[in-house]
């Protein structure tokens, strides 16, 4: 209990109206103030009331670092900048599918390397499509796998390590598989416009 006015007439409390606000154009509610990793809860229509409990926030950006890349939307590349820190809280994960040439090697038709038939070669940072699941049974004498190589546009096998140590291709570091929604910026600033949004599943390539 608070005492509203004292017994000599001080007034301790004054009422107040409660602050309204009016939305005058169609906009997004989100759950959040980022708008970066903002998700919308619903579709605000103009007229309508609106309590305001907090703000306005001024957002401020500690880490503004940014990826830019693409992501293939059928036969078209879609280039663009993504805020990391986005990336990361929507826990997006590294492709594991995915795998970049270290070192030049041959890709064959078949997995048995001294029966084989080479059908390209694949040079360093070519970016290979597993398309198996890495077979730890297989009984050759070094691990191979089956890859579909873009650059070549064929299907092959590849070696990964040779018995000497030498790591011909390795898990890619530049391709991201997205777990939810993310704007993808036509520049690296989070004032920017968005040219578009990213879906979850889609493969998010970052530029070396």
């Amino acid at each position: 209990w608070v005492t509203v006015k004292g017994n000599q007439g001080t007034s301790f409390l004054k009422p107040k109206e409660k602050p309204i606000v009016r939305c005058v154009a169609t906009v997004d509610l989100n759950d959040r103030s980022d708008d970066a990793v903002a998700a919308p809860l619903r579709q605000l229509k103009p007229g309508e009331l609106l309590e305001l409990l907090e703000g306005p926030r001024h957002p401020t950006f500690d880490d503004q670092i940014f990826l830019e890349g693409s992501v293939t939307e059928g036969k078209s590349v879609v280039e663009g900048f993504v805020w990391k820190e986005a990336l990361e809280k929507s826990k997006s994960s590294g492709s594991s599918r995915h795998f970049v040439c270290k070192s030049g090697i041959a890709m064959t038709d078949v997995y048995d390397i001294n029966n084989c038939k080479v059908v390209g070669k694949i040079p360093v940072d070519e970016v290979l499509e597993a398309l198996d699941e890495g077979d730890p049974d297989q009984s050759g004498p070094l691990p191979r796998r089956r890859f579909r190589s873009k650059a070549l546009d064929k299907e092959g096998w590849v070696t990964i390590q040779g018995n000497a140590g030498t790591v011909y291709v390795a898990e890619s570091e530049r391709h991201y598989i997205l777990e939810s929604p993310l704007p993808l910026l036509p520049a690296a600033d989070l004032k920017a416009s968005p040219k578009g949004e990213l879906k979850a599943g889609q493969l998010f390539e970052v530029k070396k």
